[in-house]
């Protein structure tokens, strides 16, 4: 999305659909347009309200050897239907 967690394009999104995903960093990776590590959190894994029921495992931003494949690093949810 390249949003915040807490900007106005989240809240609309938050109105139908669950955020399933935390609020980790996954932006800017090491090989991207950033140094350091990621900082910010603008990439998310969501699911409509409605739908059938979600059960979230588990969630991270897998960072270890994946520096090179993006600016931003990839998010990963865990769930059980």
């Amino acid at each position: 999305m390249n949003a915040l967690p807490d900007s106005p394009v989240i809240a609309e999104l938050e109105r139908c659909w669950r955020r399933l995903s935390g609020d980790s960093p996954s932006y800017p990776a090491v090989g991207g347009s950033g140094a350091g590590g990621p900082r910010k959190c603008i990439d998310y894994v969501f699911c409509l309200l409605d739908a059938a029921p979600v059960e979230v495992l588990a969630a991270d931003v897998p960072t270890q050897g994946l520096q090179s494949l993006s600016d931003h690093y990839p998010v990963r949810v865990q769930v059980r239907f």
